[in-house]
């Protein structure tokens, strides 16, 4: 048997652990350079927002939405502390996204119901996050089960709609390259951190820096936009504000 571990709106929870004034109100957290929405909270769902709804819909809604930037820090912090307590349900854990893994129950005595109650209430006492678990046979059917609590499913309806998201478009004529930090070559990025580290003792301190570090202020036009970003409440002691 397989039990399907799944965060609940969970870009969604992660932020209302940390700001509770979020706790029953329409909430949309949005993607890279606030573009649109991949995450909503049920309250979100009821006032008919789409997935993949663009920003500037959103904006046009006079229904007490609250659009959040991803803070996308925050949520793998959190899904790192959720997928350590969901571990304990059985033997291997295979993490399958951000906010949802696999755990093999082969092998365990007692009351697999029970266990994965206990699971979930934990993760929830400790973390704040609500999650559903759904056991199966195999993955497909765990999913199934997962689809079923959402409520996905209506008995007599043969298909079900759905959506596609298109992202990251870009011209046939370009390519964004990235840089060769593959963990098969790992002397490449000891020469990358080498060169780097070369340059900035020669041109002055910060002169060449990673873009994950953030840019610097002259080159903040280029910057990702996040007008609604929250504090990195886990990952930063100075972020919260």
């Amino acid at each position: 048997m397989l039990a399907l571990i799944d965060g609940n709106n969970f870009y969604v929870s992660c932020e209302r652990v940390f700001q509770p004034k979020l706790r029953g109100r329409p909430v949309a957290v949005l993607s890279n350079n606030d573009g649109c929405d991949i995450a909503r909270s049920d309250e979100a769902k009821a006032l008919g927002i789409k997935m993949g709804a663009p920003y500037f819909q959103l904006l046009e809604r006079d229904a007490g939405l609250i659009a959040l930037s991803a803070n996308f820090a925050l949520y793998g912090d959190m899904s790192d502390r959720m997928m350590s307590l969901a571990a304990g349900l059985g033997n291997n854990q295979e993490v399958y996204s951000i906010d949802e893994s696999f755990v093999d129950l082969s092998g365990i005595l007692g009351d697999l119901l029970r266990c994965a109650r206990t699971i979930r209430k934990r993760i929830h006492h400790w973390f704040g996050i609500p999650t559903c678990i759904d056991i199966g046979p195999t993955k497909t059917l765990a999913k199934l089960v997962n689809a079923i609590v959402k409520r996905l499913y209506k008995p007599g309806y043969k298909y079900a709609k759905a959506g596609v998201m298109l992202m990251d478009l870009q011209p046939a004529t370009r390519e964004q390259l990235t840089l060769d930090f593959d963990e098969t070559m790992p002397e490449n990025r000891v020469r990358l951190m080498l060169a780097m580290d070369q340059l900035n003792q020669r041109y002055g301190h910060g002169t060449l820096t990673l873009a994950s570090a953030g840019a610097p202020k002259a080159m903040k036009l280029w910057a990702m936009h996040q007008e609604q970003l929250s504090s990195g409440f886990t990952t930063d002691w100075r972020g919260w504000h």
